[in-house]
Formats: structure tokens, sequence, C-alpha cells
């Protein structure tokens, strides 16, 4: 990648919202405050609920200062579909070098952003091969307490792991980066042309771990993944589709596609390791009839009942040579 000369360096902010205008308006007038100012937005809007499209379209309307592009989808195509919707918008324009994929429920400090871009370009300067950056996430609800500072992959125990989670923020530094697996959703910095070594978004996760995926295929391609320790973010997570690192998921449906994703990232990406993702799977139905959560421990056994059967039909379709 060739480094671009700060005067020219633009960032398109895409936030998908999904029902939960009040969030996506937070985090636009959060955006105001940035020091950064040669930013637009992409709002994409997935069908229309709860007066979503109006309050975000009067929002637009009262602030003029900042670009905003709002698209529209009748059709819930997922995080990855929405995200890609934008994309691809974004990439044939042809006037944005940078591209920051952003929670609704979020909101940044002054200097977020403005760390993202300065931290890319020292990488890139020193041949860093920057892929994704991420910030750090703080609870927005308890600000002294971070969410994530990266995530590590660890396919032979069937698990990823979130860096930094529940740990104090004073105990992080304030500047600097970070080498990490992969970084969460919430916050993606990459440059444009990462889309052209590693592709967009894979839709076959229509929620959860399209973002590790992205990462790993990056990491892949020869790219690194970072944390910029200077950039803060504010995060609700999972207003909209419930938190998956506490079990507050907010639906079954919600909850079937974290599982139904973990085994579809080990199928692709970790088949040797598949075997551990089932009986990781196991394990949490298990200690799920234990603490009688009977709903969700049978979800979990319908998850890897119909896995199963899909690699069984797989084998047998499998043709032979």
């Amino acid at each position: 990648m060739n480094s671009f000369q700060q005067t020219g360096q633009r960032v398109n902010i895409i936030i998908v919202n999904y029902i939960t205008w009040e969030d996506t308006v937070s985090c636009l007038n959060s955006l105001l405050r940035s020091n950064y100012k040669r930013l637009a937005v992409t709002v994409v809007e997935v069908c229309g609920l709860n007066d979503s499209r109006q309050n975000i379209a009067d929002w637009v309307e009262r602030h003029p200062k900042i670009s905003v592009n709002i698209i529209t989808t009748e059709e819930n195509l997922g995080f990855a579909g929405a995200n890609n919707l934008a994309l691809k918008k974004v990439l044939t324009e042809g006037n944005f070098e940078f591209i920051w994929l952003l929670n609704n429920d979020t909101q940044i400090e002054e200097d977020s952003l403005e760390e993202l871009v300065a931290n890319w370009n020292q990488l890139d300067k020193n041949a860093g091969r920057p892929g994704f950056l991420g910030s750090k996430l703080i609870d927005f609800f308890n600000r002294s307490v971070i969410q994530s500072v990266g995530g590590r992959l660890e396919p032979r125990k069937g698990i990823t792991t979130l860096e930094g989670i529940g740990q104090p923020e004073s105990g992080f530094p304030s500047s600097g980066i970070k080498k990490t697996g992969y970084v969460m959703g919430a916050s993606m910095f990459f440059h444009r042309s990462l889309i052209e070594h590693i592709g967009m978004m894979d839709t076959s996760y229509f929620l959860y771990f399209e973002d590790i995926d992205w990462c790993y295929r990056a990491s892949l391609a020869g790219f690194s993944n970072y944390t910029c320790m200077g950039s803060t973010i504010y995060h609700k997570q999972g207003a909209t589709t419930g938190n998956k690192y506490n079990n507050s998921l907010t639906s079954s449906g919600n909850s079937r596609y974290l599982y139904q994703s973990y085994l579809l990232f080990f199928k692709k990406h970790f088949p040797n390791y598949l075997p551990i993702a089932f009986l990781m799977l196991i394990k949490q139905l298990a200690g799920k009839i234990v603490r009688r959560k009977f709903n969700e421990a049978a979800l979990i056994g319908r998850v890897i009942i119909k896995s199963l059967k899909t690699q069984l039909s797989e084998k047998v379709i499998k043709p032979h040579h």
C-alpha cells in the first residue's frame, strides 16, 4: 500500500441501523466532536422499523455540516450484508482512502479517528502491512472497564478470546499500538485497498464471527491486525442483538446465530479442529442444563444436530474420484 498525504486522506464511516435509531443519532452526535474533519458517513438503515428512517433523516437535515448518506434496504441482510451494501457504494465512489466500520451503539472521543489514521500511516511507513485497526473498546455504562483491546484465536482449544475484557481501563496504555489476532466489529478501520486483497465480509455469517473471519482472512493474505490504544470507543455492546459476552442475548434467534457462526468459522478455517468446536458446544449445553436454562440447552442441541446432519450429507454427496 502507498501512503497518502494527510491533506488527501478521507474517511468514510459506515454505520448500520436496525431499530435502534436513538443509538445511531447518539453515535452521529459524537462524530460531530471529531478532531479529524475529512470524513463522511454512510448510514445503512435496515427495514425502516420504529420510525428509524424519518428520525435519522431529520437529524441529517439539522446537521448539514457533516456529510451523511443514507442507504435503505427493506431486507434484513445481517451485519455482513448490510455493511457490504455500504462498502459497494463507498468503493465505487472512489474518493475515500479509508473506511471505518463503526457500531451504531458507540460513541467516540475527539481524537479517536485521528489516532487511527495516524497509526495506520506510521505502520504503513514502517512496512507493518496494516490490515484492520481496532480501537480500545470501553464499556459505555462503566467507563472504567475494558470490553476489548483485540482478540486472539485459539483453534486448538476451540475458542476465541477477547483480550482485556472486564479489566480496569487504568491498566492499559493510552497510546501506541498492539498487535492482535482480530479486532471487534464495533470498530474496524482499514485502507480501501485491503478489500482488493481479501474481499468483503462473508455473508454466510448472518450475525457474529464475520469480523473475526474478516480479520483472519487479512492475516492469511499477509496483513497484520492491530489495536490502536489511543483510539477510545465507548460501546454499549449488543443494543440491537444482545450481549454475546455475558449471556444476555435478547432472543433465542440471535443466540442461534452465535452458535451457528461459531461452527461455520471452524468448519471454514480450521476443519481439523471442528470436533473440538463441537465438544465445546456440548460442554456449553451441559452447563445450560446444570443452570436449568433448558430452552438455551435445547437450542444448542438443535444447532449441533443440524450441523452434524449437514456435515454428513456433504460427505455422502461428495463426488468420488
